[in-house]
């Protein structure tokens, strides 16, 4: 893991502590404490009972989530998986 604001990716299936920062149609963004990076979980993962299909528009997908969970709201993710850094220099996407 990584100290105070870490740059370095978390470990693989931690379990960390976060804040809600952005929700938006294909899941949330979470700022885990102690990272820089924000994670996202899909929004198959968000909760059991949430299904979205193709017809639902992005404004109705971001309503269900925000009924789940709200900006601001503490919550613990779990990491499970991380990709490395595409090219764009934008570092490692946290799932």
């Amino acid at each position: 893991g990584g100290g105070p604001q870490s740059d370095l990716p978390p470990e693989l299936g931690a379990v960390l502590p976060g804040s809600v920062k952005r929700i938006e149609p294909y899941g949330v963004f979470v700022a885990m404490d102690g990272f820089r990076k924000f994670g996202l979980v899909h929004s198959s993962q968000v909760c059991n009972y949430l299904s979205f299909t193709k017809e639902d528009t992005d404004e109705m997908k971001k309503a269900e989530l925000a009924g789940v969970v709200s900006i601001g709201e503490r919550v613990f993710v779990k990491v499970v998986e991380i990709i490395e850094d595409d090219g764009s220099g934008r570092g490692p996407k946290i799932h």
